[in-house]
């Protein structure tokens, strides 16, 4: 599928500031950016999702909590709303392949990074310590990849890497999933006073969240 960063940009571009956190604002964000997508875009959606030519209103809305949805099976054994016994199995299947996907949804880079680190980060930068392999970042560009790639993937499924899309493209534009304030707890006064480190370099040495 080769539509696959042009739907990202998409999705990027047509975000809003919608309900913060919950399922509604992930809901709203999708349903916007569908509206958006070329025909070509829906298309493409339309085969993965639902298996036909076209996208039927409300297809990227339905998907954009499966991810919050997995997470929640994995930390609270919670089944999500019509989920069927396949549903759950599903989910199961994922959290045990990607046991760590509860991290892709933020990246915790201090307030006074400048950008997101080229990859790989080299050994002096200071913004290494606060990236990795399961972040924000490298979940979106792993399911890209996934889109980008013709036929079967390793990792997980093409219906998958759209549902990991859609809601980590809503997570990036809500607050603290890009950024957190890091403070030195152990400092004396600290209870008293609290300095925000946003430095990247001194936040790698002293900065707790």
């Amino acid at each position: 599928m080769r539509h696959a960063s042009f739907i990202l940009l998409l999705l990027a571009l047509t975000t809003s500031n919608a309900h913060g956190f919950l399922g509604p604002g992930h809901e709203a964000i999708a349903d916007v950016a569908q509206d958006r997508l070329s025909p070509a875009a829906q298309a493409a959606l339309g085969r993965i999702l639902q298996n036909t030519g076209s996208l039927s209103p409300g297809a990227l809305k339905g998907v954009a909590t499966w991810l919050d949805d997995v997470r929640n099976r994995a930390v609270h054994g919670k089944i999500a709303p019509g989920w069927s016994p396949d549903d759950v199995q599903e989910a199961d299947d994922f959290n045990q392949n990607h046991p760590r996907n509860s991290e892709w949804h933020f990246v915790n880079l201090p307030l006074g990074a400048a950008a997101y680190p080229n990859d790989p980060v080299p050994a002096g930068n200071p913004l290494r310590a606060f990236v990795g392999p399961d972040d924000v970042v490298h979940a979106l560009v792993q399911a890209i990849q996934i889109l980008e790639t013709p036929g079967v993937t390793n990792g997980f499924s093409k219906l998958q890497a759209v549902r990991v899309v859609v809601h980590l493209v809503g997570d990036i534009h809500q607050p603290l999933h890009v950024t957190t304030g890091y403070y030195d707890t152990k400092k004396a006064g600290f209870k008293a006073k609290p300095v925000r480190i946003d430095d990247p370099t001194q936040a790698a040495q002293y900065g707790h969240k």
